[in-house]
């Protein structure tokens, strides 16, 4: 049965480094983590505190968007200060998981549906999922500390099994993606003129919408520019 489309959702992916902005808007697709490079080591580490040592989770592949494109430190942290951009997507419905925040660190013998459990109970109606049908790994993936949860973030995350529809090149994975709307930050203009008009040229090309983001003058809030 073909997909429609209210099988897909839109999230979003705030990319700091405008090369790799034209990257992503030349191939249609978007770089699977495998974790080693994230920001927060405590994530995918399962701690043994009888051999006080963190075992990590190995495998898999990773995509990490969010929920809204207007979060002001998302474009701080994530978007090089506000030179980057955030690129709205389409991605299956399905595969899109929103993260389950905790407090809780996660041990060799958690019990890691329970956490999942308490987390999805505090989720607004329209965010609940049934994370029951993925792996123990993967559902490790979808916890963070709770100090995170300001990133309102959602994964895809894929492992062995899934990697006949990802994209392999030169040893590093993809997933293939459908780019809706590139909205430019409120300082995207310090760019190299030659890299913001490729940017803009890419856009065109491929039917990529364009939304220039910019600073309010009345409040600390970022707005669409009109």
């Amino acid at each position: 049965m073909s997909k429609t489309k209210e099988d897909y959702i839109t999230r979003y992916k705030y990319i700091g480094n405008i090369e790799r902005v034209i990257e992503v808007l030349q191939n249609q697709r978007l770089y699977l983590d495998d974790g080693s490079n994230f920001n927060d080591p405590f994530e995918l580490a399962i701690a043994d505190d009888k051999k006080d040592i963190n075992k990590r989770i190995e495998g898999l592949h990773m995509l990490c968007l969010t929920g809204g494109f207007q979060a002001k430190l998302m474009w701080s942290h994530y978007a090089n200060a506000h030179r980057g951009v955030c690129i709205a997507v389409e991605v299956p419905k399905a595969a899109a998981y929103p993260i389950c925040y905790t407090a809780k660190r996660i041990f060799c013998d958690s019990d890691i549906d329970k956490i999942i459990a308490k987390s999805v109970d505090k989720m607004k109606k329209r965010k609940r999922k049934d994370y029951g049908g993925l792996s123990r790994d993967k559902k490790i993936a979808l916890i963070k500390d709770k100090k995170w949860e300001s990133e309102k973030e959602y994964r895809l995350v894929f492992d062995k099994d899934d990697e006949k529809d990802l994209i392999n090149e030169d040893g590093k994975w993809f997933y293939g993606v459908k780019i809706k709307t590139v909205y430019l930050g409120a300082c995207f203009d310090k760019n190299e003129d030659k890299l913001k008009e490729e940017v803009l040229n890419l856009c065109n090309e491929r039917g990529v919408v364009v939304k220039k983001m910019q600073l309010s003058a009345k409040r600390y809030s970022l707005a669409i520019m009109t």
